[in-house]
């Protein structure tokens, strides 16, 4: 009797210590990550959508990532709420893969603060001036102001917004756009891999229009549409084609939102409402992404609706450029200059890379005149979701020498053309 019981308490006890056992261990599944071309990939973002994530894993809380290990590497996952609704839609990480190359990796879950330690290679910004001069955290969303005119830096020397703008950078190069009238794009030239937008035109524009130890503004706009900004193309009433900027009184009301800020990636949305087009409203947004070891940003164009008769048409600014390269890799257009057009007199790249089921054509504007001037030009035709995406690149000598290279530049460009229709798989 005595020893029934005994085996019976010892037997519970080791049911408890293994059922202990088994809450404690991790839950760890398998993931397959592939580069199944001969270009080996730096800083690829691996993108896993969330249904993807929860068939293999099942759903984890709110406090928790994903973590991936393999050899000795360890990868933190940053989670992105890209529609607002409180939930992540995406799980993303950088990934350096050799070519011909196949990564058996295990994941599961853990703490956000593991993402704590990491360091930024991705990081958007709009700030705001406020009553002190002064300005303020970085905003979540904003209005504009409607019919914001330019700065006047000579009797306003600290703008509304710090760099008359939203700023993104990845640890390559940085960007703006100016969130007033004119709704153009412009390049800060980065020679650090330190997010250092937080500063940059803190005290005004005095300190970024010459080089320092981070870089510089480096690009000219004027009337041409810069580093990608955004413009509708359509025929008139009068069957004149126009092109006509996605700014200043065409537009009723412009909202930027902030939806996701690094580590790895950032993404910020621009809406403009009640976009007026010769007679054709339109809601327009923009989805620009910016991630880290790239020289580019992407940006997601979609029109709320379409009229069947529109372009969606981009550009870069050539008022110090008279050329422009055009070639076709895989399934992808590019079109880039190459010249001394830096606001540092030295040689600075610029391209737009589209896909090819998604552009009409390449074109330019007037060199003078009225409207958009000075802008070698893409005419996009939106897909059946009414949308399309490009890539805009920035291509400066002084973040890489070999950027001054022509060869190089070319190379570079059609390799990133290739990469961009070669996406990794992940199984």
């Amino acid at each position: 009797m005595i020893t029934s019981l005994i085996s019976k308490k010892y037997s519970l006890l080791l049911l408890s210590a293994l059922a202990l056992q088994g809450c404690s261990s991790k839950s760890v599944y398998k993931i397959t990550l592939e580069n199944a071309t001969d270009v080996p990939r730096t800083d690829e973002l691996v993108v896993l959508n969330r249904d993807f994530l929860e068939k293999k894993l099942g759903k984890i809380s709110d406090s928790q990532t994903y973590e991936i290990t393999f050899n000795t590497n360890t990868i933190i996952c940053q989670l992105d709420d890209l529609n607002g609704d409180g939930n992540w839609d995406e799980a993303v990480f950088p990934l350096t893969i050799g070519a011909h190359k196949r990564i058996e990796a295990d994941i599961h879950p853990v703490s956000k603060q593991a993402l704590k330690g990491i360091t930024s290679k991705a990081h958007s910004r709009l700030k705001k001036k406020q009553a002190n001069g002064t300005y303020g955290e970085v905003l979540k969303s904003e209005t504009m102001p409607e019919n914001l005119t330019a700065n006047n830096f000579t009797t306003n020397p600290i703008p509304l917004y710090q760099t008359e703008g939203p700023a993104w950078e990845n640890d390559k190069v940085a960007f703006r756009s100016y969130f007033d009238v004119r709704n153009a794009k412009d390049i800060f030239g980065k020679t650090t891999a330190a997010m250092v937008m937080d500063t940059v035109g803190y005290s005004g524009d005095k300190y970024y229009h010459h080089i320092a130890p981070w870089g510089m503004d480096i690009l000219k706009v004027g009337q041409s549409l810069g580093a990608g900004a955004l413009a509708i193309s359509l025929k008139n009433a009068e069957g004149v084609d126009t092109l006509i900027r996605v700014a200043g009184n065409n537009v009723k009301k412009s909202n930027y939102q902030l939806i996701t800020n690094g580590p790895y990636r950032s993404i910020i949305r621009l809406t403009y409402q009640q976009v007026n087009i010769a007679n054709q409203v339109y809601n327009i947004s923009e989805e620009i992404s910016i991630w880290g070891g790239q020289y580019f940003y992407q940006n997601k164009i979609f029109l709320e609706k379409t009229y069947g008769n529109e372009h969606v048409v981009t550009g870069i600014v050539n008022m110090h450029s008279n050329q422009s390269v055009c070639f076709d890799v895989e399934n992808t257009n590019c079109m880039y200059t190459l010249d001394k057009q830096s606001e540092n007199k030295d040689m600075l790249g610029m391209a737009v890379m589209t896909k090819k089921d998604e552009l009409d054509y390449f074109h330019h504007t007037p060199k003078e005149g009225e409207g958009i001037i000075n802008t070698y030009t893409a005419f996009l035709k939106p897909n059946k979701n009414n949308a399309c995406t490009y890539r805009f690149y920035a291509a400066w000598e002084q973040s890489d020498r070999q950027f001054a290279d022509k060869a190089y530049v070319d190379s570079f460009l059609k390799e990133e053309g290739f990469k961009w229709s070669h996406p990794l798989t992940v199984k």
